[in-house]
């Protein structure tokens, strides 16, 4: 799924809903980061990925959501647009330096 030089992160969208196609546009040219997207069940293509994020106001997304929940050294984290918040759902803890780098960065586009 993810191609090309070592980024510091791959980060992989996770649904087909406008927030999601709007954050790829915005994501895909920053530096360091490496953006790829998904909307299927298959769970096993997604182990690649360092965070992958959801829009939680997205039935088909909060569908996978538990099955995402349980992957291992992937950090889940949810989108809410209504609430315009970003939510660490499972994986690494969101006081980690890292994580705090991807929350500010997903704040800064939703």
């Amino acid at each position: 799924m993810f191609q090309g030089t070592t980024p510091t992160h791959k980060i992989l969208l996770y649904g087909n809903s406008i927030q999601i196609d709007g954050l790829f546009s915005k994501l895909e040219g920053v530096e360091g980061w490496q953006v790829a997207r998904a909307n299927g069940t298959n769970l096993d293509d997604l182990n690649d990925a360092d965070f992958i994020v959801a829009d939680l106001r997205d039935a088909r997304s909060m569908q996978a959501v538990n099955g995402l929940k349980k992957m291992k050294d992937v950090s889940l984290i949810g989108l809410d647009a209504l609430t315009n918040s970003v939510r660490v759902l499972a994986g690494h803890a969101p006081q980690a330096p890292y994580m705090q780098d991807v929350l500010n960065l997903l704040k800064k586009f939703i």
